[in-house]
């Protein structure tokens, strides 16, 4: 990183974007940015409870389970498509497509369908993109 012209030594860069963060969470200018040591106070505390642990184990599966269909999928549709003319002609525009779109336009549509999933499926105490709250409600803030 380079401040001024001067090259600062390596991961300077994370002390300075933590002490950028701590000081917008400490103005109070948001409610969705609080102080940096907050959040490290926050995790300590709730770090060995069984519902944290829960929730990372759920969340690792979900991941992992996404990934490795993702692989999955992609390498075979990949083979297959490099072998047959009409199937790659066939899913070629829609390749185009998903490789055009910023990926950020397709998380929404995609998180989506994973909450409705989750939510049918699993009846969990934790979802997974609402552990945040669920944590705040258990720590009592």
């Amino acid at each position: 990183m380079y401040i001024f012209g001067y090259r600062l030594p390596g991961m300077s860069s994370l002390v300075v974007w933590g002490f950028l963060w701590e000081m917008i969470g400490r103005a109070d200018v948001t409610f969705f940015v609080p102080p940096l040591s907050e959040v490290f106070t926050t995790l300590y505390s709730i770090i060995g409870t069984v519902a944290f642990k829960n929730a990372l184990a759920e969340t690792a599966y979900a991941f992992s389970l996404g990934v490795f269909f993702a692989v999955t999928i992609g390498v075979i549709t990949g083979i297959l498509m490099g072998k047959n003319r009409l199937l790659d002609e066939l899913l070629l525009p829609w390749v185009n497509v998903f490789l055009s779109a910023p990926l950020t336009a397709l998380v929404p549509s995609v998180d989506g369908v994973i909450w409705i999933w989750h939510e049918v499926d699993h009846h969990n105490d934790i979802p997974i993109r609402g552990m945040d709250h669920y944590i705040e409600f258990q720590s009592g803030r």
